[in-house]
């Protein structure tokens, strides 16, 4: 299985992919966002491949039902775009409307769906932002 990360005209191979990422989940996780793909479309899905503004993440093969996650960093401002190919051979691709920026931190989930739709949610914020943390509670009547 082969998975690689492209940025900056550079690709990496799966021993530098490991390390590099065991450094973003360590200690850079909060600097950029974490990407996670999950394959719920019943049947492994091959040649995936996600490019934003400043890299492209690839993946041979993803099983049925299995999830990968990858840290990314985006240069600019940008959309996700998706590509991957059914069991059958038909090539999927699609454009998600993210506005991923440099400046945002948190999650986007992809789910790649049976017939080779593609489900997603983020949750992002301003990397500064200092979201207070509370009790919500609601006036009595």
């Amino acid at each position: 299985m082969k998975t690689s990360i492209t940025g900056a005209g550079r690709t990496l191979g799966l021993g530098t992919l490991t390390l590099g990422l065991g450094i973003a989940f360590s200690g850079c996780a909060a600097s950029g966002i974490q990407v996670r793909v999950v394959n719920s479309a019943g049947a492994p899905v091959t040649k995936l491949t996600l490019s934003y503004t400043g890299g492209t993440l690839t993946r041979d093969t993803l099983r049925a039902g299995e999830t990968y996650r990858a840290g990314i960093h985006p240069t600019g401002p940008t959309d996700v775009d998706i590509e991957f190919q059914l069991p059958g051979g038909e090539l999927k691709s699609q454009k998600l409307r993210a506005q991923l920026e440099p400046t945002l931190r948190g999650s986007v989930a992809l789910t790649i769906t049976p017939g080779g739709g593609v489900g997603w949610e983020s949750h992002l914020s301003p990397r500064n932002s200092r979201t207070p943390k509370g009790t919500l509670e609601l006036p009595g009547n």
